[in-house]
């Protein structure tokens, strides 16, 4: 899954609505060490590149498919 953005960052709200989650989710990700994501004055940012391989480990991990 590719994430089209114009910016190469993303905020919490901006990757939770991509991914149809809530926040509160992204930011429990992000507090798991999962997600990275870094600080903006108060703003967190996620960079493109990290979601994609957040996404790439979490379909490796899923049970059931064949990708392992």
């Amino acid at each position: 899954m590719a994430v089209k953005s114009n910016s190469p960052f993303l905020s919490i709200r901006g990757v939770a609505e991509h991914l149809d989650v809530s926040i509160k989710t992204v930011r429990r990700w992000i507090a798991r060490g999962e997600l990275t994501a870094f600080k903006v004055g108060s703003q967190w940012r996620i960079d493109t590149d990290d979601l994609e391989r957040f996404l790439w480990r979490q379909r490796r991990a899923a049970p059931g498919t064949d990708d392992q």
